[in-house]
């Protein structure tokens, strides 16, 4: 989560367990370093875990739109 708020990318976690949402929360406290986040970005193999392509031509189709 934290790489993606470190990206100004909206992260929308769901928890109901109290140590679960303070973790959550603890994301504000650090920074990743520029190494850190470089190495996370590295890890990109541009593709996606769940492309949906039964609804691939719906016009509001998210995945059609490059990252």
């Amino acid at each position: 989560m934290k790489f993606h708020v470190q990206r100004n990318v909206v992260v929308l976690p769901k928890s109901v367990t109290p140590s679960r949402i303070k973790e959550n929360i603890q994301l504000f406290d650090f920074e990743l370093s520029e190494e850190d986040m470089g190495k996370i970005r590295s890890m990109n193999k541009n593709w996606r875990g769940f492309p949906a392509p039964w609804v691939a031509k719906h016009k509001h189709y998210p995945f059609n739109t490059e990252y």
